[in-house]
């Protein structure tokens, strides 16, 4: 059997690092460890792509999100999160008083455009579509999944590389089309 382990370098100039040492705790019957957070956060994609040794082009922007997010899962996925975040002020008073952190973050729209080495499906989004399709667009096989007509995943390879679209928002088919168009 053989093992082949790939990582980004991991220098932490420029990043936002999380304490990366496992947390042990015990209790009388079990040990319980848990794994650190494998998310590394960068300021600009440039030093995402520095940082993981691969290019990566994105579309600048996508229509209905504002802000973007870079960061590296794992030490070998570049994610790039496009998001919105919902403004206090469009809320009214009656909903105010039911709203929590959870249920506030709950609204905030999402897409993720991923990219790593390999083959396999990186899209992080297990659930269960009843739309299951293909597209093919600039030779690419390109399987989505979605419902109601509207794509929520998105996965594909080119030149040894897997990429995934993800959102909690889901989209239509010529707005993906227009993202995926300018990944590389």
């Amino acid at each position: 059997m053989a093992i082949a382990i790939t990582s980004c370098n991991t220098s932490n100039k420029n990043k936002n690092v999380s304490n990366n040492n496992p947390i042990i705790s015990e209790t009388e019957s079990n040990k319980i460890i848990k794994l650190p957070n494998s998310i590394v956060k960068y300021e600009t994609l440039e030093e995402a792509i520095e940082a993981c040794g691969f290019k990566f082009s994105i579309p600048d922007t996508i229509v209905g999100y504002e802000n973007k997010k870079y960061s590296i899962i794992n030490d070998e996925t570049i994610q790039i999160t496009y998001y919105n975040e919902k403004k206090l002020e469009s809320i009214n008073e009656e909903d105010l008083k039911n709203i929590t952190f959870d249920s506030f973050n709950a609204n905030q729209h999402t897409l993720f455009i991923r990219k790593s080495t390999g083959t396999e499906d990186i899209s992080g989004d297990y659930n269960d579509y009843s739309e299951i399709n293909r597209i093919y667009i600039n030779n690419l096989d390109v399987t989505t999944k979605g419902n109601n007509g509207k794509i929520s995943v998105a996965i594909w390879t080119n030149n040894g590389y897997t990429f995934a679209i993800t959102t909690n928002n889901p989209i239509s088919t010529d707005l993906l089309l227009d993202i995926i168009i300018n990944i590389k």
